[in-house]
């Protein structure tokens, strides 16, 4: 068990420079999640350029990489028994309208509220900054040269922002790694019982182009959406809640319309929906229920609500249904790590533990 002076010599390695440096050295190799999703091959780039290497120069030569371009590395003399696993993402948002999105400018903080100095750069505040505090927590930990007698699992996986579990399903199975528990970000450092579930959904209205100067000669596909869009959401109220994982949710989150030219009525229009559920069916109010029980079910069950929502004075408006990927709910874990994480949560994440 690693006294209290090597703890002190891990801390000490810690500091605000070097972190610093390192978000600005994460923050300049691009990583952005495109329509490709975990097929961009930047985001594989970004492991093999920014993340890799570091390991490699702390020593681990335990590294794994699987068909995805996902990572896995191993250190410690994994003879305690015990293992703790740090999972960390490689994409993040794109830059959209971010000015010098990948230059890893430093600012003074006071204009954005914060003390000190600031670091900008496109997915700081979602990846990368903590990829820098998990990669420099490791580099410490081997640099001090404390006898490790469990394991340490560092994995980096092209995901971040899909919501899918592709990425370290493949690297999971691939590579075989497994640890006692998982530190991740997102949690706000909390520990996290379980994961409510979801359905993304895309809905698809259809109508008719034509010139925008003779709207009557065709059918808009917005009008039909902002009319499939008051229906989904028009007195919405869920009323079961699930103890743990609190209430579902349903949200629309994205919506964009074709064909991509100016002075033209929209022939189609796509709506994305985010369902977190923590049951099979939640129970709404307000019709709720069969508004989201329709959600991710096969097309021909569908015809009725489609036609429904598919109403429209001209009769040629129409609503198409599409699973996208739907993500199991519930928690799964030890009696005694609830119980933990109620009472001391920081306990459980101490160092002596590995």
């Amino acid at each position: 068990m690693p006294s209290h002076p090597d703890l002190a010599a891990i801390i000490s390695r810690i500091t605000a420079e070097r972190a610093k440096a390192l978000m600005v050295e994460l923050a300049r190799v691009p990583s952005p999640q495109t329509e490709l999703l975990e097929a961009e091959p930047k985001l594989r780039a970004f492991i093999d350029t920014a993340v890799e290497p570091r390991l490699r120069a702390m020593g681990i030569t335990d590294i794994i990489r699987d068909r995805m371009g996902n990572l896995a590395a191993s250190c410690g003399h994994d003879t305690s028994g015990r293992s703790l696993m740090f999972v960390t993402n490689a994409m993040n948002q794109p830059a959209s309208t971010m000015p010098n999105p990948y230059g890893g400018e430093i600012r003074d903080g006071t204009p954005y509220g914060l003390p000190g100095e600031v670091v900008l750069g496109k997915g700081l505040s979602e990846q990368k900054a903590p990829l820098a505090a998990i990669l420099l927590a490791v580099e410490s930990i081997l640099a001090s040269r404390i006898d490790v007698t469990g394991r340490i699992v560092f994995v980096c996986c092209v995901s971040g922002e899909t919501g899918r579990h592709d990425a370290i399903r493949t690297l999971i199975e691939e590579s075989g790694v497994r640890a006692e528990m998982a530190l991740l970000n997102g949690t706000g450092n909390r520990i996290s019982l379980g994961n409510r579930g979801r359905v993304d959904v895309v809905v698809t209205v259809h109508g008719s182009p034509c010139h925008s100067s003779r709207p009557a000669s065709g059918c808009n596909a917005i009008t039909g959406a902002v009319e499939v869009i008051r229906r989904l959401s028009e007195g919405l109220t869920f009323t079961a809640s699930h103890p743990d994982l609190g209430g579902p949710t349903l949200a629309i989150n994205h919506i964009r319309s074709f064909p991509d030219s100016t002075h033209t009525i929209q022939d189609r229009c796509e709506i994305s929906l985010d369902a977190a559920c923590c049951r099979r069916r939640p129970r709404c109010r307000g019709g709720g229920d069969r508004r989201l029980g329709a959600i991710g079910r096969r097309r021909a069950r569908s015809r009725k609500r489609q036609a429904l929502a598919g109403r429209d004075p001209q009769g040629c408006v129409h609503v198409s249904l599409a699973r996208r990927d739907r993500l199991k709910a519930g928690p799964r874990c030890h009696p005694g790590v609830r119980a933990g994480a109620r009472r001391h949560a920081t306990d459980l994440l101490r160092l002596e533990r590995l």
